[in-house]
């Protein structure tokens, strides 16, 4: 639409925001179900995450900016849903009542994602430090907490100073006088920095990693272990690459359901990813608590002394068996990785078996 067009709609004297509900399109509608189906499983990665990391005794800083990451994206996945009811995946010119709102809420949003990934990263990051303890990698570690706050910050100052005034980024009564930036090309710098960023962090601890005295195969293992969060890399890469392509079409809702879908899906990978290594003490004490009944049970048959029963459900209630008493032994096994010590560097386990101590600064002699 041209800016006269949007004058005649938004004249200065009257109130630019309004909420003229329309069907939600069967794109935009497809993206949110799909969105909201996996909110359940996000919500309970934490939950089990934070259930985890209690009991262990090891709840950390890594934990709490997990949990306002994922508040935040509660957030995004609420003003998604607002945006889906109001015009997403129409035409500008079938919703051209509903655009200062429209424009409003995708300012808000910028907000929650930016933040919302600022968290997720910086959650990875404070995990890093939990684990390795060698000077450089942890001097690396500060840099990129910098860099990540540095981006989310000065986007979301950009973000609100790119036009002058401020208000005419949404309120379209200021159209005839309102000077702003090339806002596309900013979302596009954000995106793409945000890639570089996943990229970094993603390859951080590698080098320690590598250098550690210890088999190949669990280098290998270790490695992957820290690369889970490519997923949310690759999901980066294609949103940038999308809004890339899309930005030429100059039509804002028409292209917006892909990339709110996007944007949700994201924040929710990143949650999942960053979370589930933090379940792996939850799956060894439940893998150790069934692997004491199932000896119980070995025990007793041998022994005779499993009580009588009838495959019909008619017989006596068979008594529980005793649970055992060296789960926390069985659990610390599970992640005792080794040990390699030397004059500077280690691989020890701590933290109750939680987590793993690193330092690759030199290799040291396998014990």
């Amino acid at each position: 639409m041209s800016a006269a067009d949007l004058a005649a709609l938004f004249p200065p004297d009257q109130y630019p925001y309004h909420w003229n509900e329309v069907p939600i399109v069967g794109k935009s509608l497809a993206f949110l179900i799909a969105n909201y189906v996996l909110e359940p499983v996000v919500i309970a990665v934490v939950a089990l995450r934070f259930y985890s990391r209690t009991t262990m005794g090891t709840l950390g800083w890594d934990d709490w900016f997990v949990l306002i990451a994922k508040i935040l994206c509660i957030c995004t996945l609420t003003v998604v849903t607002c945006l889906s009811a109001i015009g997403s995946g129409y035409y500008v010119e079938q919703v051209a009542m509903n655009l200062s709102t429209v424009y409003l809420l995708i300012f808000i949003l910028q907000g929650f994602f930016l933040f919302a990934n600022m968290t997720v990263k910086l959650s990875v990051c404070f995990f890093y430090l939990r684990v390795f303890v060698g000077n450089g990698m942890r001097v690396a570690t500060y840099i990129t907490m910098g860099l990540v706050v540095a981006w989310a910050v000065a986007h979301f100052i950009a973000a609100i100073f790119i036009c002058n005034p401020v208000q005419g980024q949404w309120d379209l009564r200021f159209t005839p006088t309102a000077q702003c930036g090339d806002q596309m090309k900013f979302f596009q710098s954000g995106l793409s920095i945000n890639v570089v960023l996943d990229f970094i962090i993603l390859v951080l601890p590698w080098y320690t990693i590598w250098n550690l005295n210890m088999r190949m195969s669990d280098k290998l293992g270790l490695t992957l272990a820290f690369s889970i969060g490519i997923g949310m890399t690759v999901v980066g890469i294609i949103r940038a690459i999308y809004d890339t392509t899309t930005s030429m079409k100059g039509d804002i809702t028409a292209t917006l359901p892909t990339n709110l879908f996007l944007t949700v899906i994201e924040q929710q990978l990143a949650i999942i990813t960053v979370s589930i290594p933090m379940l792996r003490p939850l799956w060894c004490r439940y893998r150790a608590r069934l692997g004491g009944y199932s000896l119980e049970e070995s025990e007793q048959v041998n022994k005779g002394s499993l009580p009588n029963g009838t495959f019909g459900g008619s017989g006596a209630k068979r008594r529980s068996l005793p649970r055992r008493k060296d789960d926390n032994d069985i659990l610390e096994s599970h992640f005792e990785l080794g040990s390699v010590s030397g004059e500077e560097g280690h691989l020890d386990a701590v933290d109750s078996g939680s987590e793993t101590r690193l330092d690759g600064k030199r290799r040291g002699r396998a014990t």
